[in-house]
Protein backbone atom coordinates (compact mmCIF):
# COMPACT_ATOMS: atom_id res chain seq x y z
CA UNK A 1 0.00 0.00 0.00
CA UNK A 2 2.64 2.31 0.77
CA UNK A 3 4.26 1.86 -2.22
CA UNK A 4 1.30 2.44 -3.86
CA UNK A 5 1.11 5.42 -2.28
CA UNK A 6 4.79 6.52 -2.95
CA UNK A 7 4.14 6.03 -6.82
CA UNK A 8 0.90 8.33 -6.26
CA UNK A 9 3.57 11.00 -4.81
CA UNK A 10 5.66 10.92 -7.59
CA UNK A 11 3.48 10.92 -10.23
CA UNK A 12 1.79 13.66 -9.05
CA UNK A 13 4.62 15.83 -8.72
CA UNK A 14 5.86 14.91 -12.51
CA UNK A 15 2.35 16.02 -13.14
CA UNK A 16 3.30 19.41 -11.80
CA UNK A 17 6.57 19.63 -13.05
CA UNK A 18 5.23 19.16 -16.66
CA UNK A 19 2.41 21.62 -16.20
CA UNK A 20 4.61 24.07 -14.96
CA UNK A 21 6.76 23.94 -18.05
CA UNK A 22 3.80 24.12 -20.01
CA UNK A 23 2.68 27.29 -19.02
CA UNK A 24 6.33 28.95 -18.63
CA UNK A 25 6.74 27.49 -22.05
CA UNK A 26 3.67 29.72 -23.34
CA UNK A 27 4.31 32.81 -21.44
CA UNK A 28 7.11 32.97 -23.54
CA UNK A 29 5.43 32.17 -26.87
CA UNK A 30 2.87 34.22 -25.98
CA UNK A 31 4.02 37.41 -26.87
CA UNK A 32 6.30 37.14 -29.57
CA UNK A 33 3.07 35.56 -31.10
CA UNK A 34 1.63 38.89 -30.49
CA UNK A 35 4.70 41.03 -31.47
CA UNK A 36 4.82 39.23 -34.82
CA UNK A 37 1.05 40.05 -35.52
CA UNK A 38 1.70 43.77 -34.80
CA UNK A 39 0.76 46.22 -37.89
CA UNK A 40 3.49 48.18 -38.62
CA UNK A 41 2.89 52.03 -37.60
CA UNK A 42 2.15 53.92 -40.99
CA UNK A 43 5.04 55.06 -42.77
CA UNK A 44 7.49 53.21 -40.96
CA UNK A 45 7.02 49.79 -42.09
CA UNK A 46 5.70 47.32 -44.60
CA UNK A 47 3.60 49.22 -47.09
CA UNK A 48 0.97 46.71 -49.38
CA UNK A 49 -0.60 49.27 -50.02
CA UNK A 50 2.43 50.96 -52.20
CA UNK A 51 3.50 48.57 -55.22
CA UNK A 52 -0.02 49.99 -56.36
CA UNK A 53 0.45 53.34 -56.11
CA UNK A 54 1.01 55.29 -59.71
CA UNK A 55 3.64 57.62 -60.22
CA UNK A 56 4.16 60.69 -62.11
CA UNK A 57 7.98 61.97 -62.77
CA UNK A 58 8.27 65.51 -61.34
CA UNK A 59 11.26 67.97 -63.33
CA UNK A 60 13.37 70.83 -61.34
CA UNK A 61 10.13 73.15 -61.36
CA UNK A 62 7.73 70.49 -60.48
CA UNK A 63 6.26 69.86 -63.62
CA UNK A 64 5.35 66.40 -64.86
CA UNK A 65 7.60 64.80 -67.26
CA UNK A 66 5.04 63.53 -69.98
CA UNK A 67 7.32 61.70 -72.19
CA UNK A 68 9.96 58.80 -72.08
CA UNK A 69 12.58 60.75 -73.65
CA UNK A 70 12.72 63.12 -70.71
CA UNK A 71 13.31 60.13 -68.12
CA UNK A 72 16.54 62.03 -67.14
CA UNK A 73 15.15 65.44 -66.11
CA UNK A 74 12.64 63.54 -63.13
CA UNK A 75 13.87 64.72 -60.00
CA UNK A 76 10.88 64.29 -57.49
CA UNK A 77 7.72 62.52 -57.55
CA UNK A 78 3.42 63.41 -57.32
CA UNK A 79 1.29 60.50 -56.61
CA UNK A 80 -1.41 60.06 -59.63
CA UNK A 81 -3.50 57.24 -58.95
CA UNK A 82 -4.27 53.66 -57.42
CA UNK A 83 -4.91 50.67 -58.83
CA UNK A 84 -4.88 48.58 -55.72
CA UNK A 85 -7.81 47.29 -53.28
CA UNK A 86 -5.90 47.60 -49.91
CA UNK A 87 -8.48 50.17 -48.01
CA UNK A 88 -5.20 51.81 -46.32
CA UNK A 89 -3.36 53.74 -48.40
CA UNK A 90 -0.46 55.03 -46.84
CA UNK A 91 2.16 57.51 -49.28
CA UNK A 92 5.63 57.03 -49.51
CA UNK A 93 8.00 59.62 -48.82
CA UNK A 94 10.43 58.23 -51.26
CA UNK A 95 10.59 56.21 -53.83
CA UNK A 96 12.74 54.88 -56.65
CA UNK A 97 11.72 53.83 -60.56
CA UNK A 98 13.66 52.44 -63.06
CA UNK A 99 13.88 52.86 -66.68
CA UNK A 100 15.85 50.89 -69.17
CA UNK A 101 19.65 50.83 -67.19
CA UNK A 102 18.71 54.28 -65.69
CA UNK A 103 17.13 54.68 -62.22
CA UNK A 104 16.05 57.66 -59.60
CA UNK A 105 15.41 58.15 -56.50
CA UNK A 106 13.53 60.89 -55.66
CA UNK A 107 10.69 62.59 -53.22
CA UNK A 108 7.10 62.28 -53.21
CA UNK A 109 5.78 66.15 -53.43
CA UNK A 110 2.40 66.35 -55.06
CA UNK A 111 -0.82 64.26 -55.23
CA UNK A 112 -2.22 65.02 -58.55
CA UNK A 113 -5.40 64.49 -60.58
CA UNK A 114 -4.82 61.20 -63.04
CA UNK A 115 -6.90 59.81 -65.88
CA UNK A 116 -5.09 61.05 -68.47
CA UNK A 117 -2.67 59.59 -70.63
CA UNK A 118 1.24 60.31 -69.01
CA UNK A 119 4.60 58.59 -68.24
CA UNK A 120 3.94 57.07 -65.21
CA UNK A 121 5.29 54.58 -62.79
CA UNK A 122 4.09 51.49 -60.87
CA UNK A 123 5.64 49.48 -58.29
CA UNK A 124 9.15 51.38 -59.89
CA UNK A 125 8.25 50.56 -63.20
CA UNK A 126 6.86 52.31 -65.84
CA UNK A 127 2.73 51.60 -65.95
CA UNK A 128 1.81 49.88 -68.89
CA UNK A 129 -1.75 49.71 -67.86
CA UNK A 130 -5.14 51.75 -68.64
CA UNK A 131 -4.60 55.46 -67.64
CA UNK A 132 -8.56 55.81 -67.36
CA UNK A 133 -8.31 53.45 -64.23
CA UNK A 134 -5.78 55.02 -62.68
CA UNK A 135 -7.66 58.13 -60.90
CA UNK A 136 -7.88 58.61 -57.00
CA UNK A 137 -11.02 59.95 -57.41
CA UNK A 138 -14.22 58.42 -56.56
CA UNK A 139 -12.30 54.76 -55.12
CA UNK A 140 -14.62 52.56 -53.10
CA UNK A 141 -11.85 50.62 -51.42
CA UNK A 142 -10.02 53.40 -49.16
CA UNK A 143 -11.22 53.73 -45.76
CA UNK A 144 -7.58 55.63 -44.64
CA UNK A 145 -4.91 57.92 -46.09
CA UNK A 146 -1.38 58.50 -44.81
CA UNK A 147 -0.09 61.70 -46.40
CA UNK A 148 3.84 61.79 -45.34
CA UNK A 149 5.84 65.32 -44.65
CA UNK A 150 7.50 65.16 -48.22
CA UNK A 151 3.96 65.93 -49.86
CA UNK A 152 3.61 69.92 -49.90
CA UNK A 153 0.52 69.56 -52.49
CA UNK A 154 -2.73 68.13 -52.82
CA UNK A 155 -4.86 68.94 -55.60
CA UNK A 156 -8.17 70.13 -56.59
CA UNK A 157 -10.49 67.21 -56.69
CA UNK A 158 -8.19 64.51 -56.38
CA UNK A 159 -9.87 62.84 -53.77
CA UNK A 160 -13.22 63.57 -54.61
CA UNK A 161 -16.12 60.64 -54.15
CA UNK A 162 -14.46 58.55 -51.99
CA UNK A 163 -17.26 57.48 -50.45
CA UNK A 164 -16.23 54.77 -47.49
CA UNK A 165 -12.43 57.06 -46.77
CA UNK A 166 -13.05 57.54 -42.81
CA UNK A 167 -10.00 58.99 -41.75
CA UNK A 168 -6.94 61.17 -43.45
CA UNK A 169 -3.21 61.04 -41.15
CA UNK A 170 -0.89 64.03 -41.60
CA UNK A 171 2.45 63.31 -40.90
CA UNK A 172 3.58 65.94 -38.46
CA UNK A 173 5.48 69.06 -39.71
CA UNK A 174 5.58 72.97 -39.18
CA UNK A 175 5.78 73.35 -42.94
CA UNK A 176 1.82 73.69 -44.25
CA UNK A 177 -0.01 71.50 -46.77
CA UNK A 178 -1.73 72.92 -49.41
CA UNK A 179 -5.15 71.33 -50.33
CA UNK A 180 -7.15 72.46 -53.41
CA UNK A 181 -10.55 72.65 -53.84
CA UNK A 182 -13.07 70.02 -53.20
CA UNK A 183 -9.83 67.86 -52.31
CA UNK A 184 -11.91 65.50 -50.44
CA UNK A 185 -15.00 66.49 -51.20
CA UNK A 186 -18.34 64.10 -51.36
CA UNK A 187 -16.67 61.75 -49.42
CA UNK A 188 -19.29 61.41 -47.07
CA UNK A 189 -17.62 59.12 -44.46
CA UNK A 190 -14.48 61.34 -43.24
CA UNK A 191 -14.75 61.96 -40.41
CA UNK A 192 -11.47 62.28 -39.34
CA UNK A 193 -8.19 64.71 -40.19
CA UNK A 194 -5.61 63.71 -37.94
CA UNK A 195 -3.01 66.73 -38.68
CA UNK A 196 -0.26 65.65 -35.65
CA UNK A 197 0.38 69.63 -35.57
CA UNK A 198 1.07 70.09 -38.80
CA UNK A 199 -1.10 73.20 -40.81
CA UNK A 200 -3.38 73.11 -43.95
CA UNK A 201 -3.61 75.57 -46.51
CA UNK A 202 -6.84 76.17 -47.94
CA UNK A 203 -10.24 77.07 -47.23
CA UNK A 204 -11.67 73.97 -45.17
CA UNK A 205 -15.37 74.63 -46.66
CA UNK A 206 -14.35 74.07 -50.11
CA UNK A 207 -11.72 71.08 -49.36
CA UNK A 208 -14.07 68.88 -47.29
CA UNK A 209 -16.62 69.99 -48.59
CA UNK A 210 -19.85 67.63 -48.02
CA UNK A 211 -18.24 65.63 -45.50
CA UNK A 212 -18.92 64.90 -41.81
CA UNK A 213 -15.74 66.15 -40.91
CA UNK A 214 -17.12 69.91 -41.10
CA UNK A 215 -20.05 69.12 -39.01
Amino acid sequence: MKKITKISIILLCLMVVSSLLVVNTYAKWKPEREAAQTVDIPGTGWNPAESYIVFAGLDSSNLVVSSSVDFSEIINFAVVGYTGTVAELVIPEEITVIYGEQEITGDVLQILAGGVQGFYFEDGEEYTGNYEEVDLKNNQFLTYIYIPASVSYVGNSVFMGCVNLEEIELEGSEIAINMGDYAFSDCISLSTVSTNGRPISGVSEYIFYNTPYLE
